[in-house]
């Protein structure tokens, strides 16, 4: 598990916002529930797998709702920001 990131892929919530790195858009009203058997999903729009790929990173796997990947990288045991490649894309923060 990654150090910083227990707390946030346990059975969790996290708020989502859209984020270019430096304008943090609205935060969606549909959390992202992470999950500590490999799945996070955002109710009835998507669910992906996600695994270990670095100390405090995972990458996202959509598996229904899409075709999409990204990485998650967890800055605090609070808050992450999603990469789409090496672009800022998403930021979260745990409920």
């Amino acid at each position: 598990m990654c150090n910083g990131s227990p707390t946030l892929t346990n059975d969790s919530n996290s708020s989502v916002a859209s984020f270019d790195g430096k304008v943090v858009g609205g935060f969606h009203p549909v959390p992202w529930h992470f999950n500590p058997n490999g799945v996070v999903e955002a109710e009835g729009h998507w669910i992906a797998n996600w695994r270990e790929i670095g100390q405090d990173r995972i990458n996202c796997r959509m598996t229904s709702g899409g075709n999409d990947s990204w990485d998650l990288v967890f800055v605090t045991n609070k808050w992450f920001v999603a990469y789409k490649g090496d672009n800022p894309y998403r930021l979260g923060y745990r409920r």
